[in-house]
């Protein structure tokens, strides 16, 4: 019977501390995957801890965009990690090796960090060319100071890539040694890869925490406010006492709810801990609620900017002193336009939403004889501006 062989066999010892000794070439090949394997799977323990919960908790909820920017970001993630352990199994300097992990790691707590802006921004352009350049999701603070505490944020991803760098030649020289010339990885080879990656998965949850960017934990709970103040037929005051949730703050949109609707992020202000969210139902009703700190603050009706107070503006009228905020406030370019086109688009112009992410929203005006079409572009939540209207052949 041929003797069972273990890492604890002096060849594979040997093997294991110099695996591109002379004659010992063909595991470079093997050497290198397992490098690279090893990186991906550290990108994507990140990625779990970072965006796991925010995945599961968004999965049935009607928002859009829901996943586009998380994708962007673990794509990023994942191949920059795999990138390193490939690298980094190539120059086996373990110096080297450390310092690549180390800034590997700045770069990742940036991705995390930009995930709800930059790289939302860059997903919508992506997906709709008319958002092209506009700064959907804009990032509050990009000083210098800023940025440090980025980094500081990130000191326990730092910390654990670290570690895991440290012992990189080691551990993978062993685990070489064990698959040899073997293609994939076997049981024993998958355990000891998937063994530290509790530990990412935690240095990545408490970073997200420190962070703080839950900008996306405000649709859950305006969700929630809009299917309770649906059902509830009762005080929602009361019903907000009782629950720790201000359900009162749909009271004057109550009569607009129905079962249809999509949510989206409005406006995201992490210096205040403000979120709107942005409810748009299938009947046309159009609101926007804002979260402060977690808690529902205030709903009201997002929609007289952009339909009334638009075709105020295409009819010549002011706006009443009785409603403030009903009409946009028009930007040079855009009151060119409307002079240009005044009264010509009758006197009830069908006007519609046709697309909205963040501030930034576009409507479609169709004259009432159906003669004339022009988009118009909006931006802001609470103070809205009308920035420019063309007209379309």
């Amino acid at each position: 019977m041929a003797p069972i062989q273990t890492l604890n066999d002096p060849e594979k010892k040997q093997a294991a501390g110099r695996p591109f000794s002379e004659g010992n070439e063909s595991v470079r090949p093997v050497y290198y995957k397992l490098a690279a394997l090893n990186g991906a799977l550290i990108g994507l323990a990140v990625c779990l801890g970072v965006w796991g919960r925010e995945i599961f908790i968004l999965r049935n909820l009607p928002v859009t965009p829901k996943y586009g920017s998380i994708i962007l970001a673990s794509l990023l993630v994942i191949g920059l990690c795999s990138v390193t352990g490939w690298l980094t199994a190539r120059l086996a300097r373990t110096a080297v090796t450390v310092l690549l992990w180390l800034l590997t790691a700045v770069l990742v707590t940036f991705i995390i960090s930009f995930q709800p802006f930059q790289l939302r921004t860059a997903v919508v352009w992506l997906t709709n060319r008319k958002f092209w350049g506009l700064n959907t999701y804009p990032f509050v603070d990009l000083s210098s100071l800023s940025l440090i505490g980025i980094v500081v944020a990130g000191f326990f991803i730092l910390l654990i890539l670290l570690l895991l760098a440290v012992f990189q030649d080691y551990r993978l020289t062993n685990l070489q040694a064990e698959m040899g010339n073997g293609r994939w990885p076997t049981g024993p080879v998958w355990k000891s890869l998937l063994l530290p990656l509790p530990l990412v998965f935690l240095a990545a949850f408490l970073t997200i925490q420190i962070m703080g960017a839950g900008s996306w934990q405000a649709v859950p709970l305006v969700y929630q406010g809009i299917e309770v103040s649906r059902a509830y037929d009762g005080d929602l005051f009361e019903l907000g006492r009782r629950e720790g949730v201000n359900y009162n703050a749909l009271r004057g949109v109550r009569d607009q709810l129905s079962a249809d609707y999509s949510l989206t992020l409005s406006e995201i202000d992490p210096v205040s801990l403000t979120t709107n969210v942005a409810a748009i139902f299938s009947d046309g009703a159009w609101i926007n609620c804002r979260v402060v700190n977690e808690q529902l603050s205030y709903c009201y009706d997002a929609s007289p900017p952009y339909t009334s107070g638009l075709a105020g503006l295409l009819a010549g009228e002011s706006e009443p002193a009785d409603c403030q905020d009903c009409f946009p406030t028009p930007e040079p370019a855009a009151q060119a336009w409307l002079d240009a086109h005044q009264g010509q688009f009758g006197n009830d112009p069908h006007i519609s939403r046709q697309a909205q992410f963040g501030s930034y929203v576009i409507m479609t005006i169709t004259s009432s004889d159906g003669s004339q079409t022009a988009e118009c572009l909006f931006q802001g939540v609470s103070n809205v501006k009308l920035l420019r209207c063309q007209s379309m052949p």
